[in-house]
């Protein structure tokens, strides 16, 4: 049998990694898993409550319309104040992505995305014959706007923006994000803006709501209500673009999980305050860690934000020795900066995943 060798030029995926440096733990150390970012916690129980009821359901185990539930599709539009012809809901945030791009796919386009990158957006990209164009942020990073200009060809369709951002944590200013559409339209091109983190932040840092038949918006319901598995996640485009959308779903995998997304309807209507709840402990997991690793000879934490940091380490090795140093000395697994596009001295941490005491073992182990 012929592969084709645009797949086997996409990297493997880097879970297969972690799962390699796993292996590796000591059997005598406690492993600290910093590697994926995963809600710790289960859902609240009404959202348990509705997934329950769905199975017991008959109903519940035919095919929903390909777009999603239509009370759904409501809830959603109306929390995001949008008319419900621009809501599509997806097996997850990486269909939203993959089919979003899907419709924009062509040979010989282009798609500029900034580095370090999220490994499955690169992945998915590579998969579907684009040339991802790389747009290295800054040392805080941030966007690099001098370098933009350079890097944005004729054939770019779609630039690329996650925020807050995962691997580095950098929560792009809203001010920002405006200006990036902005360029996105007079290159007549899509700027695909993925929030899947963005319930973890404060109100204030999120964008503003912009009417735009370039922007493209990604959500994710499994991290919001800790219904990973479920796999729930929506796309808010133009209503031209859900259209095609709609082909692509149908193809792939008909619907969405029907479980899934009775249980994100429930955490509409029934997990706010559960929501913010874990938002601001997930928020003083942050500021822990932060104290934790302040004043560590060497380290610097680059940037970070809801559930990841981006942490520079001292002395030679490449990220992926240090990630297999961190994990046979310490017990630490977390992914090295190569996984994500960069040749950085660095390390993703998904702190989000520890608890407290895990996150004041983690500060020990550095300093030990």
């Amino acid at each position: 049998m012929k592969l084709t060798q645009q797949i086997r030029r996409v990297m493997p995926p880097p879970v297969s990694l972690a799962n390699a440096l796993r292996a590796q733990c000591p059997s005598h150390i406690d492993l600290l898993d910093l590697s994926q970012a995963v809600p710790g916690y289960p859902p609240c129980q009404p959202v348990i409550n509705a997934g329950v009821a769905a199975l017991c359901d008959p109903a519940t185990h035919k095919y929903a319309p390909a777009l999603g539930f239509e009370a759904l599709r409501v809830a959603h539009a109306e929390a995001e104040g949008v008319p419900v012809d621009q809501v599509a809901i997806t097996a997850g945030c990486n269909q939203a992505f993959a089919a979003t791009l899907q419709c924009l796919a062509e040979r010989g386009r282009s798609v500029l995305v900034p580095t370090p990158y999220y490994f499955n957006h690169q992945m998915t990209l590579s998969m579907q014959g684009f040339q991802v164009i790389e747009w290295p942020c800054r040392e805080d990073m941030g966007l690099d706007w001098e370098a933009l200009p350079n890097l944005l060809q004729p054939d770019t369709c779609a630039i690329v923006l996650v925020s807050p951002n995962n691997p580095t944590g950098y929560v792009t200013p809203a001010d920002d994000i405006a200006r990036l559409l902005r360029v996105a339209e007079q290159h007549d091109c899509a700027l695909v803006l993925d929030e899947t983190y963005r319930d973890f932040i404060d109100a204030v840092q999120r964008p503003t709501t912009i009417a735009s038949d370039h922007l493209i918006r990604l959500y994710s319901f499994s991290k919001a209500y800790a219904i990973a598995g479920e796999r729930v996640g929506s796309v808010i485009a133009a209503p031209a673009l859900i259209q095609q959308i709609e082909k692509v779903i149908d193809c792939w995998a008909i619907c969405a999980p029907k479980v899934g997304q009775i249980m994100a309807l429930a955490g509409i209507g029934h997990a706010g305050d559960w929501l913010s709840d874990w938002r601001e402990r997930i928020q003083a997991r942050e500021r822990l860690m932060l104290n934790e690793l302040a004043g560590l000879a060497g380290y610097q934490v680059a940037s970070s934000g809801a559930y990841f940091a981006w942490l520079r380490y001292p002395g030679d090795r490449s990220s992926t020795a240090e990630a297999e140093y961190w994990i046979k000395e310490r017990g630490i697994l977390a992914l090295p900066a190569a996984v994500f596009g960069s040749a950085e001295a660095a390390l993703r941490l998904a702190f989000a995943n520890l608890d407290e005491a895990g996150i004041t073992e983690l500060g020990r182990r550095l300093r030990a």
